[in-house]
């Protein structure tokens, strides 16, 4: 069975009609097992008269096997985000004050992670 550089299996031209779905499936298989898995959402951290606050966020259920790539963006300029202690089920959503001095705030960060 022929594939494309990237190791994608294909049905070839003279593939018997017979083979030919156990081809495309190996196609899905392929395409489902190179495309890596994903998530993503916002969640509110309260920060209530301090310079840093975090939330843990929890990823639904088994959708990661192992520790994702995750990046955090805050909607509020005066607060930058970050990311600490992810694992396969969950990470903490840290925010700070970008000058230091205590706030109070809700703020809202946009999260994606992606495992592949």
């Amino acid at each position: 069975m022929p594939s494309t550089a990237k190791g994608y299996r294909y049905p070839a031209t003279t593939e018997p009609v017979a083979q030919l779905s156990t081809a495309t499936q190996n196609l899905a298989n392929d395409l489902q097992s190179k495309q890596g898995t994903g998530a993503c959402g916002k969640t509110d951290v309260v920060a209530s008269n301090v310079t840093n606050a975090f939330k843990t966020v929890t990823f639904p259920a088994g959708r990661f096997t192992g520790t994702p790539n995750v990046t955090v963006v805050t909607s509020n300029g005066n607060w930058f985000g970050s990311v600490g202690a992810p694992s396969a089920t969950q990470f903490n959503c840290y925010i700070r004050q970008f000058q230091n001095t205590a706030q109070s705030a809700t703020v809202t960060c946009n999260w994606i992670a992606r495992q592949g």
